[in-house]
């Protein structure tokens, strides 16, 4: 039983400390990776071929949302500066002080092999330089100037997986999953296939979408209509109405 109360690395007085920093650690990270997560299934759902410019706005807005949470989240969680602010740095730190005294020198050299890739220091400007100018505030300089400020998708990956990596050390060994089950590739590889609640709904909206019910809508024209259509957008068609349960043409 002895052997079992000293085998966790913090002391026994910090423990519900680090319970909680940990805690509230892994907490943003499944929020910036679902976030992530949900922004991607969005980007890659060609909307334009299933709705007009009118009819995208709830998409759009939502995307933005998304995009704008991810970087919020990912600059709090690896550039922020200041007292009172909790970043995975400060985190690490606090966190080094509560272990036991024979542990901090081998904490001390994991924290070195999971540190902040010197590479990605520039991508980090960018992205604390959006927030500030964009999405925190909206600088009348910038604006001025026209100047581009956006991160592409691989950028906003790169540094989402940068936080989750500087934030292992702090689990001391155990594994952390930042996707939701029913989003988790591993989990969803191990179990029967399932849609997810974000499949659902951009199935349903290309389900209802013109373009793939133009063949029952307009049945007397279709064959017409049918032979002015490219090979790809036939190929389209055909590929999106199998996925939403409807048979080819």
């Amino acid at each position: 039983m002895g052997d079992e109360e000293t085998s966790f690395p913090i002391r026994t007085e910090c423990e519900a400390e680090y319970q909680n920093l940990s805690n509230a650690m892994w907490d943003q990270l499944v929020y910036l990776r679902t976030s992530m997560y949900l922004l991607r299934e969005l980007a890659e759902f060609p909307l334009q071929r299933f709705a007009s410019p009118d009819d995208q706005w709830f998409f759009t807005i939502v995307r933005r949302a998304l995009y704008e949470a991810v970087v919020l989240g990912v600059t709090k969680l690896t550039t922020d500066s200041g007292v009172g602010v909790l970043t995975i740095s400060r985190c690490r730190h606090l966190v080094m002080k509560m272990l036991r005294p024979e542990l901090v020198q081998s904490f001390r050299e994991q924290l070195k092999k999971a540190s902040f890739d010197k590479a990605r220091t520039n991508l980090r400007k960018r992205a604390r330089d959006l927030r500030d100018a964009r999405l925190a505030h909206l600088l009348l300089e910038d604006v001025r100037n026209g100047a581009v400020l956006l991160l592409a998708f691989a950028d906003l990956e790169a540094l989402v997986s940068e936080a989750e990596k500087l934030y292992q050390p702090l689990l001391f060994g155990a594994s952390a999953k930042f996707l939701p089950f029913p989003y988790d590739p591993a989990v969803r590889a191990a179990n029967p296939p399932t849609e997810t609640d974000v499949e659902r709904i951009l199935r349903l909206f290309a389900r209802d979408s013109y373009i793939l019910n133009e063949p029952e809508r307009n049945a007397l024209w279709w064959p017409v209509l049918r032979k002015r259509k490219t090979d790809e957008e036939i190929e389209f068609i055909n590929r999106w109405r199998k996925k939403v349960g409807l048979r080819e043409v």
